[in-house]
């Protein structure tokens, strides 16, 4: 599988979603420090599954989500995906079939990490299977880190043979080795306990028999006594279901007769509100008929008026006109008598009204006295009835509460029976429970006491283990940091020295200054010192006077190179002349005393200048003989300028001086620190050790724990059993008791209750009783003076109506009057204007109409008087009728009485006798038989003989003594457990042979692979090795005989020196060492792709080139993506990816294809050429 992209986002500095595409075999990735590259080699790493935080940097797993900087905030959430080329379907398992595969990883903060592959949620186990034996698993050979190289050299021989078998490609046979061993541990366990249980079992089945056959000599005794109760139970319950049957007859019969009754009254009732309403319609239908009456009484007399006024008037017509005159008098005295009548007719108006007045006050207080009187009694009567229906109410609880209390009294005396039993069956169990009880108990309790305890100490020991474990692990992992910082900066420190020596010949000038008695080790530069930012300063204004000696003779003039003397005097120093706020190099030069006068003197007149804004303007002011230089080493005079360029090839001396003083103060650090640590592992590991040696002894003496409590089970296992059937039998019957105890007291409390109840009822009966008995009197009473006032008030009412006929009467001939007076007015007046005007026709044919409408009214007033009559005697009819039937109605009442407490009583009987059968038949359901197989065995017997089989049944019962219920099927369900258990123990003995074998041809198949690849490696390590070192030889040497267990050690032989372990070669002869041990790896079990980051770092040029002769040579199989800054290493690259950071903490991708690069470059070389 080629790797073809990584896709980053929000993964440590890669905050934006950033794609790297990989075409080439060839990957290099360059960029300055920090910019982010080892990001993008651990992100790889992390994909593959990498749990150690430590080995991504960080404090912990969520420190790989972006954490913000100063001008983007932190995000939550991270992902890293990885896109391989599967072309060739080399993946593992169902992934085979994948053209691409791709594999991503995804982190959320508090969530966890979560794992995909192709876009389907996998394990992080999944991963791992998808690489194994390919070399890039989270301990593979694949990944090489900026440490990894340290790692390997330092490694532990047992770690160091990971990397073998992971080239050998066996991690999957050691799974599946250390998955068997657990499963042969686990069966070889179940297999004794099985065997144990097995014995234990037929154990238990020798005595469960003999209980056995007791419980079912039992059990038929039960049988037997449940068909007897159920038979006994049928007959009472067929007892009472025709004592029911006779008493539901008996409340029929007398509710048929209590509804006759009833019906009779309601029919009364009904008969006595019909002849109220028809009374009440009569009294309205009266009042019509007499304003009818009074209406044509009025009309007539209107008419006669009209009659006597229109005869006067044609006699007066027939008479002279002259007569008016007369006429007109007599209407003036007509007028007078009329004026009189109608005075006369007003007063007996004013006295009838003025007696109606009177009567109003003495008829509204009839009317009120019958009102009061018909409500008293409405009242009385709604009271009598009420508390009639109490009485019967109360009764017929009273009733039911004493059957409750005679049905509660025989409940309490059949728990007292259960109760006896039960006790009696309890100090059976106890006793069997005190023969159960033994030592054997507590020693057991002791033993698991004191088991829990040495776990709870093994747990506690290894928490210390693990925690000294991993501390002594963050030690190793600090030591190898240091050990590489170390090896840093020793290299440095030598390549700095290498380059000073580089620029002399040391020795010659050693025997120079041996000849010329001139001590070697007063040169100036160890002499002085100057802080690195104005060395190049310095070193720049001494030029070749940097290699200068002290001595004290002067005058020496031979030699075959160029050397500088310097005199060493107390002499005060030459003070130049100064510049302002220009600081003399002399002064920023720090040496002894007698070096200061030459070191002034050389560095006289020179300034340092460290703003060249200001340059020209202290230009001009430069005296002959002074300078400026800055802190890069140019140098200004007044008419001339030096630069130091950047690639002079001359050394540095006194920067190089002071890198080096730097550099070995950081060394003594380092090696303090080493020192220092190396003593806190040795400590820890003593320590470790003690912890260790505890923990065994601890494992010791639980396992003996462990096997005394295993033997004392097997001891008293029965006895256990026994114990645990007698106690749990114990807590049933405590709680059966405890159960009819709380039910008996419950039942005799609410017995109590219902006793009380029953006192109370019987004295508010009485009370209610005493209660009617007064208010049937009070009834009718009020009965009798509510018939009486009814009457009054009856005559009252008819008294009312003549008045007000005779107010109507008097009214009707005032307005007669009143009307007449009008006419004989307007005829006065009308004779007074026209008297010549009169019609005899007119008055005769007037006349003839009158005389007809009197006719005609006269009629209707003999059939209105005919109406009124016949209403009136109507009335009096309906009165009288309903007087009979309201008497009719409170005999109906007095009847009903006696029969509606007759079934009452009866209604109670049947209650009482439906209780009994619903207990009979609720006891008959218990049995849960059909009445039709019952009456089969019955053979007519009674309840008295079936009464004398049971009882003597019982004592049979009790004859046995205590029985174990649950033998029977205790002894089938050990029977088929011994036989289930049996089974398994031949299943766990060939499962554990077969399991062994596996285990066996696992070793074979592993041991093979190993030396096969320990062989194939060894070969492959010597050659690279000679290719990377130009000759020598390395092995990997065994520590033991059996290759499966020992680990492994890197013996190597550079060229010219003896053979070692990698332990004591130099920095360079390590790294190269590990190099060539990783490409005898890949040699052997070439992984789909490799990481290198910064492996040439320690390595110089022509080790880098042999080193980069060997990546280009393995790239056929293998593709790699390294980091470097190694200029060499990145010319090897098909493809470089560059890695900014523009903007602060976010890293940026800028990819180059070189081959693109170069083609380009030789397509415009050709032009240029043309």
């Amino acid at each position: 599988m080629k790797l073809r992209q990584i896709k980053l986002a929000g993964f440590k500095t890669f905050i934006d979603p950033t794609t790297i595409s990989l075409p080439g075999q060839l990957v290099g990735i360059v960029g300055p420090n920090g910019c982010g590259k080892s990001n993008i080699m651990e992100s790889v790493k992390w994909v593959l599954g990498s749990s150690s935080a430590k080995e991504m940097r960080g404090e912990s797993m969520e420190s790989v989500i972006f954490n913000g900087t100063d001008t983007r905030p932190a995000i939550s959430r991270a992902s890293v995906e990885l896109l391989f080329d599967n072309n060739e379907n080399k993946a593992a398992n169902e992934w085979a079939k994948y053209s691409e595969i791709a594999v991503r990883r995804t982190i959320e903060k508090d969530k966890g990490s979560t794992y995909s592959i192709n876009g389907i949620n996998v394990r992080r186990k999944d991963v791992a299977d998808l690489f194994y034996g390919t070399g890039l698993g989270t301990r593979g050979y694949a990944i090489i880190g900026q440490n990894t190289v340290s790692q390997l050299v330092e490694a532990k021989p047992e770690e160091l043979k990971n990397f073998l078998e992971e080239a050998a490609g066996i991690s999957k046979y050691k799974e599946r080795r250390k998955e068997t061993e657990y499963r042969l541990r686990d069966t070889r366990d179940n297999l004794q306990r099985v065997k144990d249980l097995e014995k234990e079992i037929n154990s238990a089945i020798t005595k469960l028999e003999a209980q056995a056959e007791a419980a079912k000599k039992y059990n038929l005794f039960k049988d037997q006594l449940k068909q007897l109760e159920a038979q006994l139970a049928f007959l009472k319950k067929e007892s009472a279901a025709l004592l029911w049957r006779e008493s539901q007859d008996k409340l029929k019969q007398s509710q048929i007769k209590l509804e006759q009754k009833k019906s009779e009254l309601t029919k009364a009732e009904l008969e006595v509100d019909v002849s109220r309403e028809e009374l009440r319609s009569q009294n309205e239908a009266l009042n019509p008929i007499q304003t009818n009456f009074y209406e044509i009484s009025s009309k007539v007399s209107s008419v006669e008026s009209k009659i006597e006024s229109n005869r006067n008037e044609e006699e007066r017509a027939r008479n002279q006109v002259e007569q008016s005159d007369n006429r007109i008098k007599e209407i003036s005295g007509e007028l007078e008598r009329l004026n009189d009548l109608f005075i006369q007719l007003q007063n007996d108006l004013n006295e009838n009204e003025r007696h109606i007045n009177d009567y109003q006050n003495s008829y509204s207080e009839k009317e009120s006295a019958f009102k009061k009187a018909e409500l008293e009694f409405s009242q009385i009567n709604i009271e009598y009835r009420s508390i009639e229906e109490k009485l019967q109410s109360n009764r017929e609880q009273l009733r039911l509460d004493q059957n409750t209390i005679s049905f509660m009294d025989g409940k309490i005396q059949d728990f007292d029976k259960r109760v006896e039993q039960l006790q009696l069956e309890l100090n059976n169990q106890k006793t069997l429970l005190d023969e159960a009880t033994s030592s054997g108990d507590n020693q057991i309790t002791d033993l698991n006491s004191r088991i829990d305890s040495l776990n709870q100490e093994i747990h506690l020991q290894k928490e210390l283990i693990d925690s000294h474990s991993e501390e002594l692990d963050t030690l190793y992992d600090e030591r190898q940091d240091i050990q590489t910082e170390l090896s840093q900066v020793e290299a440095e420190i030598k390549s700095l020295n290498s380059l000073i020596n580089a620029q002399v010949n040391q020795e010659q000038i050693n025997e120079w200054l041996k000849a010329n008695d001139i001590q070697s080790d007063k040169n100036l530069i160890s002499k002085v010192k100057i802080d690195e930012k104005y060395a190049k300063a310095l070193d720049s204004v001494m030029g070749i006077k940097s290699n200068a000696y002290f001595s004290s003779n002067l005058n020496i003039s031979d030699s075959t190179f160029a050397i500088t003397l310097m005199a060493s005097t107390n002499e005060s120093t030459i003070d130049s002349p100064g510049f302002e706020n220009l600081t003399p190099l002399s002064q920023l030069i720090q040496s002894d005393i007698e070096h200061q006068s030459v070191i002034g003197e050389m560095t006289h007149n020179v300034f340092i200048i460290e703003n060249l804004n200001n340059l020209e303007t202290y230009r001009q002011k430069l005296k002959p003989g002074q300078t400026l230089v800055d802190i890069k080493g140019n140098i200004y005079g007044r008419l001339y300028q030096y630069i130091h360029g950047n690639n002079d090839l001359s050394v540095d001396a006194f920067a190089t001086k002071a890198k080096i003083d730097e550099l070995s103060v950081t060394l003594n650090k380092l090696n303090e620190k080493n020192q220092f640590i190396l003593t806190e592992i040795s400590s820890k590991k003593e320590k470790l050790d003690e912890y260790r040696d505890r923990l065994n002894d601890l494992i010791e003496h639980r396992d003996t724990a462990e096997k005394e409590t295993k033997a004392l089970e097997i001891q008293f296992s029965r006895q256990r059993y026994q114990k645990t059937t007698a106690t749990e039998r114990i807590q049933t019957i405590s709680h059966e008791l405890a159960t009819l105890n709380k039910e008996k007291e419950l039942i005799s409390t609410d017995r109590q209750t219902k006793y009380g109840n029953t006192q109370d009822l019987e004295q508010v009966i009485s009370d209610v009783e005493n209660m009617l008995k007064d208010l049937v009197s009070d009834r009718d009473l009020k009965e009798q003076v509510f018939i009486e006032a009814k009457k009054i008030f009856d005559d009252a009412e008819k008294e009312k109506r003549e008045i007000e006929y005779k107010i109507n009467l008097a009214q009707t001939k005032i307005n007669d009057l009143s009307e007449r007076k009008d006419i004989l007015t307007n005829e006065q007046n009308s004779l007074m204007r026209t008297s010549s005007e009169f019609n005899l026709e007119m008055f005769a044919q007037k006349h003839k109409e009158l005389n007809q409408d009197l006719e005609n009214f006269l009629k209707e007033k003999q059939v209105a008087e005919a109406q009124l009559k016949d209403k009136r005697d109507q009335l009096a009819i309906k009165e009288s009728d309903l007087r009979n039937k309201e008497q009719s109605r409170l005999t109906l009442i007095q009847e009903i009485t006696p029969i509606n407490d007759s079934f009452q009583a009866e209604k109670l009987k049947e209650q009482q006798t439906k209780i009994d059968f619903d207990y009979a038949a609720k006891e008959f359901s218990r049995f849960n038989i059909n009445d039709e197989e019952i009456l089969k065995n019955i053979n007519g017997e009674n309840a008295s003989s079936i009464s004398e089989k049971i009882e003597k049944l019982n004592q049979k019962i009790e004859r046995i003594g205590p029985i174990n219920m649950a033998a029977v099927s205790e002894l089938d369900s050990e029977r088929e457990r011994v036989k289930y258990i049996t089974t398994q123990v031949e299943d766990l003995s060939e499962a554990s042979a077969t399991l062994e074998t596996a285990i066996g041809k696992i070793d074979r198949e592993t041991r093979e692979k190993l030396k096969e690849t320990y062989n194939s490696v060894n070969q492959n390590l010597n050659d690279y090795f000679r290719k990377l070192f130009g000759g020598g030889k390395a092995a990997l040497e065994l520590l033991g005989n059996e290759i499966l267990d020992t680990g492994l050690q890197i013996v190597a032989q550079p060229p010219g020196k003896k053979n070692t372990t990698i332990h004591l070669l130099s920095g360079g002869e390590k790294a190269l060492t590990a190099i060539a041990l990783v490409f005898a790896l890949f040699r052997l079990n070439p992984a789909p792709f490799c990481l290198l980051d910064e492996v040439d770092a320690p390595l110089d040029d022509s080790n880098t080139e042999r080193f980069c002769d060997l990546v280009k040579e393995m790239s056929s199989n293998t593709q790699f993506l390294y980091v470097s800054h190694n200029k060499i290493t990145m010319e090897l690259a098909e493809q470089l990816i560059g890695v900014t950071m523009q903007e602060s903490g976010v890293s940026k991708i800028v990819e180059v294809d070189l081959n693109i690069a170069k083609n380009s470059s030789q397509n415009k070389t050709s032009q240029v050429n043309s």
